[in-house]
């Protein structure tokens, strides 16, 4: 379990009523239940002579009722007197059938609200996350515009469910990549951040074809090609190099555009637009793989993805979009 904070002081509140514990009630996370005994357990609470032994559960069921019935029985085999000890459950939510079981074998069975952090561990409460997956950027990119945030504020700012942000951030502490005690939740490791972006997210993997026009600029060509798409009823937006010059007036890749097209569309559009020149400025075209649109805005006459989807396109390139990636995060609260 990881260790209880002061961020914690919901779920605490949350036992300490539930189970009528005093003011001097101890909370000893990832505790070991007895020396002739050395297993860990999630939570230990000394409270006057009562002693309590919790496990935490995304889900509390009959097998997560059983598994701790069987850690008295094991107690027991060992000479343990399990009378000076109760036992108990925290979960998201739990099953009737593992309510009743409670009752009969005299386990405790605590719920707690989405809005509460729930301490799961680690493998638990990560392994699910995807740190590129829609939602949890959006927590990610809220994060680094603000710089430090409660997960409250970050999910109420995302519109992404509570729950959700308090696993991203998990996640991402689990990783290293952020502080998050007191309350507050900040970035200490953006390098590592991007790298594990560009691991589990490569842009190129998004790609779907290049070919070169002559003409001028790159942003030039960019306009031109989006003024005919959009006469012709293609949906297209620019990203990575393109769209982060745009964002930070830092100028590089001239001599090609990046931009994301519909994989309907790309035959319309290659037929429409692309030649077969060997030179010139190339375009690179990429297939989105969520919901690019809602977002985009219009620059210098071309229409861009988000500063955030920039940022997810750009640390996906890894270390080839590392200098404009870095601008991006150091200009990102005021995009």
């Amino acid at each position: 379990m990881v260790p209880l904070s002061p961020s914690d002081k919901d779920l605490i509140e949350t036992i300490r009523k539930r189970l009528s514990l005093t003011s001097d009630a101890k909370f000893i996370p990832n505790a070991i239940i007895d020396d002739r005994y050395p297993k860990h357990v999630d939570l230990i609470i000394t409270d006057e002579e009562r002693r309590y032994i919790f496990q935490f559960s995304r889900t509390i069921t009959r097998n997560t009722i059983a598994s701790l019935n069987l850690e008295r029985t094991l107690m027991l085999l060992r000479h343990i007197d399990t009378a000076g000890f109760l036992f108990g459950i925290v979960g998201r939510k739990a099953t009737r059938e593992a309510k009743e079981l409670g009752k009969i074998l005299d386990i405790s069975v605590i719920t707690v609200p989405f809005d509460i952090p729930l301490n799961l561990p680690p493998d638990e409460e990560t392994r699910a996350v995807k740190l590129t997956s829609p939602k949890s950027w959006k927590i990610i990119a809220e994060l680094i515009k603000r710089r430090e945030s409660s997960i409250r504020q970050l999910a109420l700012n995302t519109g992404v469910s509570y729950g959700w942000a308090h696993a991203t951030v998990k996640s991402l502490a689990s990783k290293g990549i952020v502080n998050d005690t007191g309350g507050y939740v900040s970035i200490t490791d953006t390098e590592k951040l991007l790298n594990g972006i560009a691991w589990e997210r490569p842009f190129e993997r998004l790609f779907m074809g290049s070919f070169f026009i002559k003409g001028g600029s790159s942003f030039e060509i960019a306009r031109e090609i989006f003024r005919s798409s959009s006469t012709n009823g293609i949906k297209m937006a620019f990203t990575s190099f393109t769209a982060g010059s745009l964002y930070t007036n830092y100028s590089v890749r001239h001599d090609a555009v990046y931009l994301y097209l519909q994989r309907e569309d790309a035959g319309k559009f290659t037929d429409n637009v692309a030649t077969n020149e060997r030179s010139g400025v190339i375009i690179h075209m990429y297939r989105p793989d969520r919901n690019i649109w809602n977002d985009t805005r219009m620059m210098q006459g071309i229409s861009v993805v988000s500063p955030a989807q920039t940022l997810l396109d750009l640390a996906g390139l890894g270390y080839s979009g590392r200098d404009l990636t870095l601008k991006m995060v150091e200009n990102f609260a005021a995009l």
